[in-house]
Parts: C-alpha cells; structure tokens; sequence
C-alpha cells in the first residue's frame, strides 16, 4: 500500500502571493521548501523567534525529492541556483516597495548532507510577519501541480477563498506572472495561461486532492 503524504499548511503575507516573478514548477517547489523551513524555524518554536536577521535554512536530501525526483542533484542544484539569480518585485497596501532576490546564497554542506539556504531579511517579514493579509494553502496541493502558472492560480484561489471571487484584468496577470512580452492575442493567452491552470486545478479537486477550483 503506498504511503500518504503528510499535508502542510503554508502561510505568506498577500503582498508574495501576487508578486511579479516567473519560475519554472522545479524552481518553485524548492522556494516552498524554504518558505516552510522558515515557518518552521521562527513561527512553529517556543518562543517564536522575532529578529529579522538573514536566516540560514536547511534543505535535506529527503525535501530535494520533494522539490525534483530522485535523481535530484543537478536539478535542484540548478533550482537553487535560479532562487539566487532572480529577483522578486511587489508593492504592498501601504506603498511600501521591494525588489530583491528570493534568496542570498545556496551551498552544500558535505559533512550534514544539506543544502544551507539563506533567506534575505527584507524577504523575512512577508514570510513570518502575516497579521490579517496572508494566504493559506497546501504545501502538498501546491507541490503536486505540474504547471507553473497552475501553482500561481492555486495560490491566488487561496487567498481569496473565503470571499469566494476575486479580480484581476489580462494586463495584471501578464505583469505578475511576466508574460507582457508573451501572448499579444487574448485566446492564446488564455489558452495556454489560464485554461491550463483551471483544467489542472480542476483536474487534481476532481480527485479529492485539492480543496478549490476556480471558473472565470
């Protein structure tokens, strides 16, 4: 009989929900694992930790399975490597800006077996620092989705799940996923964009293994 998965919940301020950034699923899944290595490692401990320093965060070889297959190596290496390479960009209710990396540093510790993952300070707050504007979602649900932008609405369906509607314009989807250079015609936009997110969604809610879907 195979084994089921232990379900996690994660959490993060609204803000990093509709960001502007563009990773592949690979990339993606390893940043799921360092937003709930943080969650673990500052909000999940007595007394939760509330110093904003830049965090070193620990990866094992169990979670790489998670985040690639199990010839995970290369893979995960070259998802790291995206974390540090490409930047971040969101403004919050308050006007407050940020552009930065999603990580600062990834390396392989030989002796622990571990990739040590430091998470910027100007990133940390958005992952511990919720108060009321956060979302919540399935690390399992959101891992288990194969499309990147099927991973990006599973995220933005979480957030406003409780209100049960949300809106969002063409232009506001292309700028936070970075597809303004992508898609000129509607139809082929939401051919490959969003129908395809909706039919996997839908596809995994079908099958008991996500709690929403979404129509438009």
């Amino acid at each position: 009989m195979e084994e089921k998965k232990q379900d996690i919940t994660l959490y993060q301020a609204n803000p990093l929900t509709e960001s502007r950034y563009e990773f592949s699923p690979t990339e993606k899944n390893a940043f799921y694992m360092v937003i709930r290595q943080v969650r673990k490692n500052y909000v999940e401990r007595e007394p939760p930790r509330t110093e904003f320093e830049n965090m070193k965060v620990q990866i094992s070889t169990s979670d790489l399975v998670q985040i690639t297959d199990k010839d995970h190596t290369e893979r995960a290496r070259k998802a790291l490597r995206a974390l540090r390479d490409k930047a971040i960009e969101f403004e919050d209710k308050e006007g407050n800006w940020l552009y930065c990396g999603f990580i600062n540093q990834a390396r392989w510790v030989a002796k622990k077996q571990v990739y040590e993952v430091e998470v910027s300070s100007d990133l940390m707050p958005y992952l511990v620092q919720l108060a009321s504007q956060y979302t919540e979602y399935s690390l399992l649900v959101a891992m288990s989705l194969k499309g990147k932008h099927s991973q990006r609405f599973y995220e933005l369906c979480s957030q406003y799940k409780n209100r049960g509607v949300f809106g969002k314009t063409v232009q506001q989807l292309k700028e936070m996923f970075m597809l303004e250079d992508k898609y000129p015609l509607l139809p082929l936009f939401k051919q490959k964009v969003i129908n395809t997110a909706q039919k996997e969604i839908k596809s995994f809610y079908d099958q008991g293994q996500c709690d929403l879907w979404f129509e438009y």
